[in-house]
């Protein structure tokens, strides 16, 4: 209702085949023309993108978080995707980008223009103090660019088999000394039966296991045996009928590996 449902399309189209991992909650413009109802989103900052190979960005998401799968932590994003024949106009969208905006021959042609500005640029300052990478490979790169948006394009329709991924809550303790696990409902695009895997370990690895479920139907799981205070370590995957299993959209930072997904922190008193 209050969507540009052109733009939207548009946007998100964008995002998927620039491989842009930074757009979930920011690093977009939400525009409303002055006596309109009618909101619009705008590209802005574009520096997640094309971050592959050896240059992968340090946020990079596991193949079943790709494409569209993470955009669902936004309610709006969420609710679109969920309505039938949704998922198809955004395909359609794409494919129509691919066969015009985003043709080989478009992709290099705008390369060629920036190519020598980049090559008079990066090894000045304050340019060279900021590089990800060495001059010397910037050709290289550059060149992957367009192969590297159908790598996102097979990423995006790759992760769309694998079920929604959602949020977990914090656990909570009853009186009775139990304590009550629960997340969101996933959801299958394809209409697939959704079932749940609660793992509550004391180290992000999951290695030093307090307790695992498997199969579980309803999303929640309260577990009674003995668990004292402290910080332990939250794994909750949805899967289907055809074994695709999904992280949640949580994540732990670790001080040694970096960004880990579908790992919670949490705190039981």
């Amino acid at each position: 209702k209050y969507f540009n449902e052109e733009n939207y399309l548009t946007w998100i189209a964008c995002n998927v085949l620039l491989g842009n991992e930074d757009t979930i909650a920011h690093n977009f413009i939400l525009y409303n023309p002055v006596n309109s109802l009618t909101w619009y989103m705008l590209p802005w900052d574009y520096d997640g993108t094309f971050k592959f190979g050896k240059h992968h960005s340090s946020f990079l998401a596991p193949t079943p978080l790709m494409g569209i799968q993470r955009l669902s932590g936004v309610l709006l994003h969420r609710r679109y995707f969920m309505q039938p024949g949704n998922i198809d106009k955004l395909t359609a969208k794409i494919d129509e980008l691919l066969e015009t905006s985003f043709t080989e021959d478009q992709v290099n042609s705008l390369l060629d223009k920036y190519r020598p500005v980049l090559n008079d640029t990066m090894s000045k300052y304050p340019d060279v103090m900021l590089l990800e990478m060495s001059p010397s490979e910037l050709n290289k790169y550059l060149n992957q660019f367009y192969n590297q948006i159908l790598v996102n394009y097979d990423n995006y329709i790759s992760a769309l088999k694998y079920p929604m991924p959602m949020f977990v809550s914090e656990p909570e303790r009853r009186e009775d000394g139990s304590v009550h696990f629960t997340w969101e409902t996933s959801y299958s695009y394809s209409g697939d039966f959704i079932k749940y895997n609660i793992t509550l370990a004391r180290d992000y690895k999951m290695k030093n296991m307090i307790f695992t479920q498997k199969g579980l139907i309803n999303n929640y799981y309260d577990y009674t045996g003995k668990l004292p205070s402290g910080t332990y370590y939250l794994k909750v995957t949805a899967v289907d009928s055809n074994g695709n299993e999904q992280y949640s959209l949580d994540s732990y930072t670790s001080p040694v590996d970096g960004f880990v997904f579908g790992v919670r922190e949490v705190v039981i008193d």
